[in-house]
């Protein structure tokens, strides 16, 4: 009796281990990624600076207040840009290693 629940156990394992192993493996193709349009506005080109109309300092303290506006809305875009950028390029390489 013991010789054939033997030979049971000896074959059973490997096929087990086997199942497990192949049911692993994937047949299904992974679909490419469709990345979505980029937003318009993140392409745009910073502003130019107006010029300061005369050398008062009122009119140069408004300029410069204006000038930072300019800058951080152009900096937020460029950084959103850089966000995007970056996110696709993880989705590429995690893309080329499957």
């Amino acid at each position: 009796m013991s010789s054939p629940r033997k030979w049971m156990r000896n074959l059973i394992w490997p096929l087990v281990s086997a199942s497990m192993l192949t049911s692993c493996a994937s047949l299904t193709q992974i679909e490419p990624v469709q990345y979505p349009p980029l937003d318009p506005s993140l392409t745009q080109p910073c502003p130019p600076l107006a010029p300061v109309a005369d050398g008062k300092a009122a009119t140069l303290a408004r300029a410069l207040i204006d000038d930072a506006q300019a800058y951080r809305a152009c900096a937020d875009r460029h950084r959103r840009l850089v966000e995007v950028a970056q996110f696709r390029r993880t989705l590429k390489e995690i893309e080329h290693a499957q």
